[in-house]
């Protein structure tokens, strides 16, 4: 069983992408899996056993990893899907999201830290390309006096624009309910909307309507 055990773990160690890691007290590693080793730049992972983050990552990023590694081991909690922001010595960023926990010996005494990081830098970029697009878009209609508006239709609340506001006549506020939007429709827009949406009740994303003046 000891055997079977000692193989399962290896093989989880190698293969898995994520990164894998254990530190003693003074989080100085212990060991690590392939993955993580290999985003140091080292083909084998022994080659991190008594190495720090201070000898990998910029002094900041390895100082702040340190601190959340030493109130782990005073405090016994540990941290669940934090997300962190690793700088390199080059200047380069990367972004995972890490659990660490306490590793404790067979007396149940902390004797270190371990944990799992899983890379989402490209989700990231994307975010924040995204966001990108979406400020530009929104200066373009503030520009051009357009308004635009989200619904969502789990929850009947809607987000408007600045100008979406102007347009329709209500005071700018956070949300409001398609019902108000209704109030102002002449009747025969409203019993076409009603219809258009009731096609579309199903829907899992939200509709965005763009309306100009």
């Amino acid at each position: 069983m000891l055997a079977t055990e000692q193989f399962l773990m290896n093989m989880l160690m190698d293969n898995i992408p994520d990164h894998i890691y254990f530190k003693d007290k003074e989080s100085r590693f212990i060991t690590m899996n392939k993955s993580h080793a290999t985003k140091f730049g080292l083909s084998d992972p022994a080659g991190t056993i008594g190495k720090t983050d201070f000898d990998f990552f910029d002094e900041q990023h390895a100082q702040t990893a340190f601190e959340d590694e030493q109130k782990i081991m005073k405090t016994g909690q540990p941290l669940i899907g934090l997300e962190e922001k690793e700088t390199w010595p080059d200047g380069s960023v990367t972004w995972v999201i890490t659990t660490k926990m306490p590793l404790r010996d067979k007396e149940g005494e902390i004797i270190g830290t371990f944990g799992i990081s899983k890379d989402i830098t490209e989700r990231k970029r994307a975010e924040d390309a995204l966001r990108s697009i979406n400020e530009k878009l929104i200066r373009a209609q503030h520009a051009a006096h357009i308004g635009s508006w989200e619904h969502c239709l789990s929850t009947d609340q809607m987000h408007w624009s600045d100008e979406m506001f102007n347009i329709m006549g209500f005071p700018i506020s956070t949300s409001i309910s398609l019902r108000e939007v209704f109030r102002v429709f002449p009747p025969e827009e409203l019993e076409r909307s009603k219809r258009w949406l009731m096609q579309r009740s199903t829907a899992v994303f939200p509709i965005v309507w763009i309306i100009e003046l």
